[in-house]
């Protein structure tokens, strides 16, 4: 039983320490609360600033998110409108263009068409007697030419 006192005495001066090693080294405990109440103050202060600054930053940021999506809706809109237009004039131009090859090939055909009467024209006024104008003072007699009928 001589080990128990030992024992005691050893538990005794763990006890100690754990007490001694858990005080503050201030003496004076409200002393150290107040230092340790304006540090925490302050520092509550300058957080507070920080989630100011934080708030107004993350508004700005959405407004402009907010500003920069309507923006991109009204190009989109605008952008839709302008691709409608586009094809609209295409439409438009492939009809115009459609239109002038069809009055082309008519105005050809005309062409072609005039060519050869001129052509009979001119071959009929070989065969036909120069017609006679009267004059003025002369009444006009009536005279009968007789021309070819027309050839289609």
């Amino acid at each position: 039983m001589k080990h128990h006192g030992t024992i005691l005495a050893i538990t005794f001066a763990a006890f100690v320490a754990a007490w001694g090693c858990g005080k503050s080294p201030n003496t004076d405990p409200v002393a150290a609360d107040g230092n340790q109440l304006k540090a925490l103050d302050g520092r509550v202060a300058k957080l507070e600033k920080e989630l100011k600054a934080a708030e107004v930053a993350r508004d700005a940021a959405r407004k402009q998110a907010n500003d920069s999506e309507n923006k991109f809706k009204n190009e989109q809109v605008r952008a839709l409108a302008v691709e409608k237009e586009r094809e609209e004039l295409r439409d438009g131009l492939k009809a115009r263009t459609a239109e002038r090859e069809a009055l082309q090939v008519q105005m050809d055909g005309f062409r072609k068409n005039l060519k050869d009467l001129l052509g009979q024209v001119e071959a009929a006024s070989g065969v036909l007697p120069a017609p006679t104008i009267p004059s003025p003072a002369q009444p006009a007699a009536t005279s009968t030419l007789s021309l070819p009928p027309p050839s289609l």
